[in-house]
C-alpha cells in the first residue's frame, strides 16, 4: 500500500482520507511529493504507543514504514530538510490512521468525542429534569403552606 503525501508549507497533507486498512505484514510506503528537492532529510515515526525511530534518508521520494509501527492505531511522521548539517526546514504529516478490519476504528477519530460530549450533555438534562421536579415539588409545599396559614389567620 502507498500513501501519498503533499509537503508543503509547515505540514504535510495526506492525498487520501484515512483510517488506512491493513492486515498482518502489510507493507506501508510513504511517497513525498515537494517543491523542494529532498536530497538530505531525517524523517521521524512516532507510534500512538510511545515507540519512535528515524531515518536519515538521501533523495527522499519515497519510504516504508518499519513494520513495528504499522498495526491499528495512529502514527505520526515528522520529515525534516537537512542542509550542512542543519534543519532548515521541517513538515509534521497529519496523523495516518491505520485499522485492521475488526478494531471498530471509524473513519472520522473526532465522533468518539462528540460522543462522549453528548452523553455528557444528556446527563445533564437528566440532572436538570430531576431539579426541576424538585422544585416543583418545593413550589407545591409552598402552596400548601401559604394556604394552611391564610386559613388560619381567617
Amino acid at each position: 500500500m502507498t500513501i501519498d503525501i503533499n509537503l508543503n508549507y509547515g505540514y504535510g497533507r495526506l492525498s487520501v482520507r484515512e483510517p488506512f486498512l491493513i492486515a498482518t505484514d502489510t507493507p506501508v510506503v510513504l511517497a513525498f511529493h515537494s517543491d523542494y528537492a529532498l536530497k538530505d532529510t531525517l524523517v521521524k515515526f512516532t507510534s500512538d504507543t510511545g515507540k519512535s525511530c528515524s531515518f536519515r534518508m538521501s533523495n527522499l521520494s519515497e519510504i516504508e514504514i518499519p513494520q513495528a509501527f504499522v498495526h491499528a492505531g495512529k502514527l505520526d511522521v515528522e520529515v525534516a530538510l537537512v542542509v550542512k548539517e542543519k534543519v532548515v526546514k521541517r513538515w509534521s504529516v497529519e496523523p495516518i490512521v491505520f485499522a485492521e478490519h475488526d478494531t471498530g476504528f471509524v473513519g472520522l477519530p473526532e465522533l468518539e468525542q462528540i460522543l462522549a460530549d453528548l452523553a455528557s450533555v444528556k446527563s445533564y438534562g437528566t440532572t436538570i429534569a430531576a431539579l426541576t421536579k424538585a422544585l416543583q415539588d418545593v413550589d407545591k409545599r409552598l402552596a400548601d403552606i401559604e394556604d394552611i396559614v391564610k386559613d388560619t389567620l381567617e
